[in-house]
């Protein structure tokens, strides 16, 4: 009995993952289906990578669920996506989700910024690159969430150092209270300023990080923003 049960809690908590990221890429092509009367081929190739990781996400909970079929998915023209570790180019991963975000978000008062660095061809990690992703997802989620009550400006920055990549997502939005930040950074749940959140994200992100021997480290001034940095070992 006491093992079914954490089975089923385990079902549980993947669904609420599952749910919970899926949320971004479908929001993506809705808002990219009201634009779609003369869609660019840049655009066509978000619509396909954004599908391709609802694929992932929908592959992911087949695993858990054995009354759902992987076949249904792949009948939705969606290949599968398996979670191993293959070698990513950060920089490429940053565009694409924010290409994805903007569209998410084209009605929001928020500013992306973001500028590879000259080395960008040259930073490198192994990973599992749909996680990375929905960990990127999640970040710039609670970033723009952060500035939604005035102009937002969410910057990424990447970097190396040593054997380390370097990855900086700072907003200027309202700030995180401190009985907050250190619930996150201990990886409890909390959720803050959402009426509909259950700190699901930041799971998600401290599972991705300490799956791949990263480093996760959080400053925040309320009414100034918070910045988050992420350090993964570059590919030797």
């Amino acid at each position: 009995m006491m093992a079914a049960k954490l089975q089923e809690d385990n079902i549980i908590e993947v669904l609420k993952k599952t749910i919970h990221d899926i949320r971004s890429p479908i929001a993506s092509l809705k808002m990219l289906h009201s634009y779609s009367t003369n869609l660019s081929a840049k655009d066509k190739n978000l619509i396909g990578s954004a599908t391709q990781r609802i694929g992932g996400m929908v592959d992911l909970l087949a695993k858990f669920l054995p009354t759902l079929n992987t076949a249904e998915s792949n009948h939705c023209g969606m290949d599968a996506v398996s979670e191993k570790e293959e070698q990513i180019k950060v920089s490429l991963l940053i565009e694409k989700i924010l290409l994805e975000k903007k569209y998410e978000y084209t009605k929001s008062n928020v500013e992306f910024i973001y500028i590879p660095p000259a080395n960008a061809n040259d930073l490198l990690i192994c990973c599992e690159g749909n996680a990375f992703e929905r960990m990127l997802s999640n970040l710039l989620n609670n970033a723009v969430e952060a500035c939604s009550d005035k102009a937002g400006k969410v910057s990424i920055m990447l970097d190396s150092a040593g054997k380390m990549l370097r990855l900086t997502i700072a907003d200027n939005g309202k700030g995180i209270p401190d009985r907050v930040l250190q619930k996150i950074q201990k990886n409890v749940a909390v959720t803050y300023g959402k009426t509909d959140g259950h700190g699901v994200g930041f799971g998600q992100i401290h599972e991705t990080i300490n799956k791949h021997q990263g480093k996760l480290e959080i400053s925040s001034t309320i009414g100034s923003g918070t910045t988050i940095n992420l350090s993964f070992p570059l590919r030797e």
